[in-house]
Order: structure tokens, then C-alpha cells, then sequence
């Protein structure tokens, strides 16, 4: 909120047991329109709310006694390093909690939390982040290589394959496309349906049946019913692996992993971190590198979601893999 100027000091930290508190001022809309506004156009709720009521507010929602929201540097510091006791985190009361479970490093809590972080360190450390930045770039390289030349397409359903072939080898790891009759090919079909139909109204509708609930309902339950549909037997099939510990894929090295007491994580909770994985990296990740090539290709016109591919070019160096030079601005 303060862009580019230092803002001005504000008390924040404890309060002394004998001290007043002030409530800040409450956003003036009943509970139902607040929850309704806030779940559907949240930035937009939230910066009307700091530039009519100030810096610090409240407004009525699901969880008890009505959130507070706040945007000065001073309390942010002093919520992220007060005592757990003090300013308890609402991570268990997250809107993804039907979505991906109670076990996502996402939605957990306190020990919990710091358990699943552990259990997920072995597929990100530095070799790992290598590897998968080669074959995202060979991803990418094999797929740039189908693009049309010299005339215009749609970005987002690019961005969207490359996405789903990243996750698909990082995550799972398939290398291409996965064969069709496989549980792999059926998540990677499922999971492209869903993100296309998450705009449509019955998703928005379903979106609202699910505020405050813990557990799925009305059409978010049937569409994580096809997920784990497709999630549950890729997760069985992978226990069989005979080559499971030699795979460098993060559901095989999720599943090798172990607490300090011998402990490895249950069907269950794999299945709450991959839908993490996958859910959470999915759509943004597409969409961030529609709009970068957007930004790229066609400054003039940042809204077209099309972009052309120019002529490719062999990178001076032993590689034969080809990358984009640069791109048709058009006039």
C-alpha cells in the first residue's frame, strides 16, 4: 500500500492485559453480500474497504469473531513474528481446504504443518531443482517446435499444454504425453476439463456452497470425485514400482520419504499434497506465461491472448535444441 514512500509508524505487537483495544472500523455490508463479495472479487473488496476505511478494518465472514484486515508494514512484522499462541494461524479455515484436504503443507497446522514441510524437502532440493529445470526446458523446446509460423494463435492453450506436460513429468514422471486407458492420461485430461470449466457459473455457484465447509459439497465434491478417481490409482500403482527408489519424480521421492521416526506419508495424505502440487501450479503458472508472452509479443494489445512464433534459430553453443529469437510486434 505504500508505494515507493516509507509509512508512518503504527503501534503494533501484544497489548498489556489491563491496555483498551480499539476495534478498527467494519466494512458496512451485512455478512452474507460481505462473504459473497469478498469470495468473488477479494482485491477488489479489499482495497475498496483500506481507501474508504483505512490501513486497519473488519468486516463480517464465516470465521469467528470477524477477520481484521490490515496493510501496515508494522503489524504484518509483528503477526509474523509473534508467539504461535498469540496470533494463531487461520490456515485450517483456508477456502482450498475442501479442495486439497486437511493434510496440504497449505492447510495444516502448527506441528502438522512443520512435519509435512520436512516430508516435502527431498523433491526440491538444489539437484532436484536442477533436473527439473532440464526437462522443463525440453518440455518447453519440444513444444515451441509444433508452433504454427507466421500466423497468429491462442496463448493460453499453449501455456496450458506446456503446463500440464511439465507436471505431468515432474510430478508424475511421464515423459510426453501419458498413453491413453492410463491413470495418468485420464488426471491430465481431468484436471484440463476442470481448469476450463472453473469460470463457468455452476463453478462459481459451487465455489459459494463451499464457503466454510471442511469438506467438499454439491458440485466441487463431484469434480474432486474425478480427480481422486484418477489420483488414487496412480498412487497405487506407484507403491508397486519395483524401481521406486531409484525414480527421481516428486511422487516417487514422496513417497520414500520419512519422519525422524521411520514414518512415510499415508495414501491420503499424498493425495492432499499432489492435488496441492497440481492445483496450485497448475492454472497459475498457464496463465502467468500467457500474459508474460502477451506482455513480450504485444505490448499494444496486452488483452489479444494471441501471440506469433517467429523463426527459430540454432543457439550458438552444442545444443541443437531451438529457442525463440524474438517476436512480430505487428505495427
Amino acid at each position: 500500500m505504500y508505494m515507493g514512500t516509507a509509512a508512518p509508524p503504527s503501534a503494533a505487537g501484544p497489548a498489556a492485559a489491563d491496555e483498551p483495544i480499539n476495534l478498527p472500523p467494519m466494512v458496512p455490508v451485512g455478512r452474507r453480500l460481505s462473504v459473497l463479495q469478498f469470495s468473488q472479487r477479494q482485491i477488489e473488496f479489499v482495497f475498496r474497504a483500506r481507501r474508504e476505511l483505512g490501513e486497519v478494518f473488519r468486516f463480517r465472514g464465516l470465521i469467528p469473531g470477524d477477520p481484521v484486515v490490515t496493510s501496515h508494514p508494522d503489524h504484518v512484522r509483528s503477526l509474523f513474528t509473534a508467539k504461535p499462541e498469540l496470533a494463531p494461524s487461520i490456515t485450517a479455515e483456508s477456502p482450498l481446504r475442501p479442495i486439497v484436504g486437511p493434510n496440504s503443507v497449505l492447510t495444516a497446522n502448527g506441528p502438522r504443518h512443520l512435519r509435512q514441510r520436512k516430508l516435502l524437502l527431498p523433491p526440491f532440493h538444489g539437484e532436484a531443482i536442477e533436473r527439473y529445470a532440464a526437462m522443463i526446458r525440453e518440455v518447453a523446446d519440444r513444444s515451441i517446435d509444433g508452433w504454427p509460423v507466421g500466423e497468429p494463435f491462442p496463448l493460453g492453450h499453449r501455456m496450458q499444454a506446456i503446463t500440464l506436460d511439465v507436471i505431468m513429468s515432474g510430478i508424475f514422471g511421464v515423459e510426453g504425453r501419458p498413453p491413453r486407458g492410463t491413470p495418468e492420461h485420464r488426471m491430465r485430461l481431468t484436471v484440463k476439463h476442470l481448469a476450463n470449466a472453473s469460470t463457468s457459473w455452476w463453478a462459481k455457484i459451487g465455489e459459494l456452497m463451499n464457503v466454510g465447509h471442511a469438506e467438499p459439497v454439491g458440485p466441487m465434491r463431484q469434480a474432486l470425485g474425478l480427480l481422486d478417481g484418477a489420483t488414487y490409482p496412480i498412487i497405487e500403482a506407484r507403491r508397486r514400482a519395483d524401481d521406486l527408489d531409484e525414480r527421481a519424480d516428486i511422487l516417487s521421492m514422496l513417497m520414500t520419504a520419512q519422519t525422524e521416526d521411520g514414518e512415510l506419508l499415508s495414501d491420503q495424505e499424498l493425495r492432499d499434497e499432489l492435488l496441492t502440487l497440481v492445483l496450485a501450479g497448475f492454472e497459475t503458472t498457464a496463465n502467468s506465461l500467457a500474459w508474460t508472452w502477451s506482455g513480450c509479443c504485444a505490448p499494444r494489445r496486452p488483452t489479444s491472448g494471441y501471440g506469433q512464433r517467429s523463426a527459430m534459430a540454432t543457439a550458438p553453443t552444442t545444443s541443437r535444441r531451438r529457442s525463440p529469437r524474438g517476436c512480430d510486434r505487428g505495427p
